[in-house]
């Protein structure tokens, strides 16, 4: 797993440019990788529709260039995602990059 940092350039984009957030909360690492967490004060809600995918612990929407946002509704035991905030992965967002330092999660 990668660490990210922010690059201290707002709003947040997507790779395309596509505005989707005016600020971001936190970078979460969890058992399946980083994801940049929202408030939905902070989401660009013109950016995003939902998809007809159903999912228990999260409502999975799209941003208009397609990438993937999760909105959690249900507590997870291998990240510390909250309810009713929005997550994406720093890899499809212009303002985060990977750092040179990996590390593992030691299975337990």
């Amino acid at each position: 797993m990668f660490l990210y940092k922010f690059t201290d350039n707002l709003p947040i984009k997507t790779l395309s440019g596509l505005s989707v957030a005016t600020n971001y909360t936190r970078i979460v690492y969890g058992g399946r990788g980083a994801y940049v967490e929202f408030s939905l004060s902070q989401i660009v809600q013109q950016s995003l529709h939902t998809t007809d995918i159903k999912h228990y612990y999260y409502v999975e929407l799209r941003t208009l260039d397609g990438v993937m946002v999760y909105l959690q509704k249900h507590r997870v035991n291998y990240a510390d995602y909250l309810l009713s905030m929005y997550y994406i992965s720093p890899m499809f967002l212009q303002n985060f990059r990977r750092t040179q330092n990996s590390y593992r999660i030691a299975e337990v």
